[in-house]
């Protein structure tokens, strides 16, 4: 049987949970018309890093929960200051109490020149904020917003009406369910995200928290997850660090990368330790994969659900059991651990497409006809670029010439009598689905 391939194939347009829970989610899902089959799910990936251009952003070391003597902390505003300049740090918001600020002023702690320091000299970016402190500790920052109320919604709302964004200062310290956060999250979009590490790791449960939290808000509501020195004396200066990656150190672009978590944490047990550093991130949402490249590290493990589903540098996101909602990767090196933001995982399942190649039909001989395939497919792996199709002729006295080989419409020319067969083949990126037509040419 002679077959003649006429086509060049071009794409077309087309934490709370535990481990009983995870079970049944990965039995779900490996279940399928009776028999076990998981290789069908496809799922679309939400990356918080998909801006960062990896080989110019810088990493830039910031801290957002700083206190001086104009509250609690033992540092003067100078001193607090010079201590993070000192160690390299580019970014930072002195974040004193709202409610006993020095001298009963109202203002918050800034700008850095009242204080006998010059941000722009210095080579830093000052974050204005304060830290809400009556009820539940907020950090408001990019604001000068103060309130007295210990109503969490109202003081989240007045950040935002103050054009600020806020986060969740220690929040294991408090006794809150995490529908309690997934609720403000709900509705205060400003509000991006809470403590992992607070002051070294001073409260127990924070990264449990954030995992129960994200386990009910992705992957439509992303929060990250930020360490914070919470700083009152020089020992806490330096262990708990936000790298922001970012194209330019401004203002907007502290401001831009905390919003959109283009970002890492850390924690070290020390201010001269060196945690592991994340340079790079790849994303395959073909093979539903992902891929982080780090420096100084030892391990490396995925967390979703709050349990740990996979180890090392690529996750495969389909065949890998007990995902759902989202991953995060931990890092663990000699000096330090380093946690990325979540991943938002969007899971479909893809059915095989079909595809018509046409009623057979009769022609003459040296005329040009036009066979019309219909393809019917969901759009599932279509959505990765994938979907392709191609004519080809599987039988038939001579080789017929044909133009629009991988388009639906094949316009073909015959040219001897006889019988032809064609057939027309679909392929999803995951399935194939054929058919064929016969075509009878007379004279």
């Amino acid at each position: 049987m002679q077959r003649n391939r006429f086509i060049s194939s071009t794409p077309s347009r087309y934490g709370a949970l535990r481990k009983h829970k995870s079970l049944l989610i990965a039995l779900a899902l490996l279940t399928l018309n009776g028999f076990l089959f998981a290789a069908n799910r496809v799922v679309e990936i939400s990356n918080p890093y998909e801006t960062v251009n990896w080989g110019r952003y810088e990493p830039y070391r910031g801290n957002f929960h700083t206190h001086t003597t104009q509250s609690d902390g033992r540092h003067s505003v100078p001193e607090a200051i010079d201590a993070y300049h000192s160690i390299g740090y580019s970014v930072l918001a002195i974040t004193d109490h709202n409610y006993n600020r020095h001298a009963g002023s109202e203002r918050i702690t800034h700008p850095w020149q009242d204080f006998d320091r010059d941000p722009e000299e210095l080579g830093m970016i000052d974050v204005p904020g304060s830290e809400l402190s009556l009820g539940d500790h907020i950090i408001s920052l990019f604001s000068e917003y103060n309130s007295q109320t210990r109503d969490v919604g109202a003081r989240l709302a007045g950040v935002g009406e103050a054009g600020g964004i806020a986060y969740f200062a220690h929040p294991a310290r408090y006794n809150r369910e995490p529908q309690f956060y997934a609720d403000h999250y709900a509705e205060n979009p400003h509000v991006i995200g809470q403590a992992i590490y607070n002051q070294g790791d001073r409260h127990s449960g924070h990264r449990e928290l954030w995992d129960a939290v994200l386990s009910i808000t992705m992957p439509e509501r992303p929060v990250w997850g930020i360490s914070e020195d919470d700083t009152h004396r020089q020992s806490h200066v330096g262990r708990n660090r936000v790298y922001m990656l970012m194209p330019e150190l401004t203002h907007d672009a502290v401001r831009a990368s905390l919003e959109s978590g283009t970002f890492y944490s850390t924690y070290s047990t020390d201010a001269d330790h060196t945690p592991p550093a994340l340079t790079g991130v790849r994303v395959d949402e073909i093979r539903g994969t992902i891929t982080l490249i780090a420096d100084n590290y030892t391990d490396v493990r995925w967390m979703s659900m709050g349990e740990e589903v996979a180890t090392g540098e690529t996750i495969d996101l389909v065949d890998t059991l007990g995902i759902e909602r989202y991953v995060r990767a931990e890092f663990q090196g000699e000096e330090g651990r380093t946690y990325t933001n979540p991943f938002g995982l969007t899971y479909f399942i893809n059915r095989p497409p079909s595809v018509s190649a046409g009623p057979d039909q009769t022609a003459q001989i040296d005329t040009i006809i036009t066979l019309d395939a219909e393809i019917e497919d969901n759009g599932i792996v279509a959505r990765s670029g994938t979907m392709r199709m191609h004519w080809e002729q599987v039988s038939g006295p001579a080789i017929a010439a044909a133009s629009g080989a991988d388009t639906t419409q094949l316009k073909i020319r015959f040219p001897e009598e006889g019988t032809y067969t064609l057939s027309v083949t679909v392929y999803d990126g995951q399935y194939q689905a054929q058919d064929e037509v016969t075509i009878t040419v007379t004279p």
